[in-house]
């Protein structure tokens, strides 16, 4: 065994005794400085060290809660969530816990996961609590397209509770939404059908309409023409042609139809959040 072998050996050995020679709390002072300071991923590591050499400190379960925030602000949603289920392990009507998992499975549009998530967890709290649980759920039922449980699920919330203002600020942005004018997909798809571009002109799509206009009279004409000279090779390019694009544009209407819908229940649930 060579010397540097030997030097590396002592190294690690120092350096490890060190470590877990630090006590209690100067692990979490350290931790807790990194996440005030911003550096998530280095504090998720302390502060899972401070509670795995500390398992009954007294902030195990504050930093569990960090660990899954610290997760939360790197983008590692899953990995928050199943740090925030431990939480539940422990303390199973742990309230940051249940609104947090609901409300992160929502911002991931995990919407049925949210809402299981809330239903197995009302029965443990009242007022306030309850009722913040029942709005997030309202909120996964309308972008469910839900809108009649919503309205349902939202005249259900106390009108004592803190959320009444919100919530009755919420039912009139449903109305406000019921109002607006939402595009029917099938009519959509319907008109592009009966007159090529007409659908997309009717989703407010001017220049992608007259394009497909053009294009499907372009491919009508040359396997028009094909058919009167008896160009076989010629009629069979454009009728391919023609019967693709016609067909695709079909299809397409209705998809940018569900687009926009889409868009319209997106906005109004961002103005429904729960800031």
């Amino acid at each position: 065994m060579n010397s540097f072998t030997l030097l590396w050996g002592f190294s690690f050995i120092m350096i490890t005794n060190i470590a877990f020679a630090q006590t209690e709390e100067e692990i979490q002072y350290f931790a807790n400085s990194l996440f005030t300071e911003r550096d998530y991923a280095s504090a998720i590591i302390e502060l899972k060290r401070v509670n795995y050499m500390y398992p009954e400190n007294k902030n195990h379960l504050a930093n569990k809660l960090k660990i899954s925030r610290s997760y939360r602000y790197i983008g590692k949603q899953i990995e928050a969530i199943q740090e925030l289920r431990n939480v539940l392990s422990l303390m199973n009507d742990h309230w940051g816990a249940s609104v947090q998992i609901a409300k992160t499975y929502q911002d991931m549009f995990y919407l049925y996961e949210s809402n299981d998530l809330i239903n197995a967890q009302l029965h443990h709290f009242q007022s306030d609590q309850k009722d913040t649980l029942l709005y997030l759920k309202a909120l996964n039922h309308f972008l469910l397209k839900n809108v009649d449980s919503t309205k349902s699920i939202l005249n259900n919330i106390n009108q004592s509770s803190s959320l009444h203002k919100k919530t009755t600020e919420t039912k009139e942005l449903i109305k406000e939404f019921e109002n607006s004018s939402q595009n029917n997909p099938s009519l959509a798809a319907g008109l592009n059908a009966i007159f090529p571009g007409l659908g997309y002109m009717y989703l407010g799509l001017i220049q992608t309409g007259i394009s497909t206009l053009y294009v499907e009279s372009l491919f009508g004409y040359i396997t028009y023409q094909s058919f009167k000279q008896n160009n076989t090779a010629g009629l069979g390019f454009g009728g391919t042609l023609f019967s693709g694009f016609y067909l695709g544009s079909i299809y397409g209407a209705k998809q940018q139809a569900i687009k926009k819908n889409n868009r319209l229940y997106i906005y109004y649930s961002k103005k429904m959040a729960i800031k």
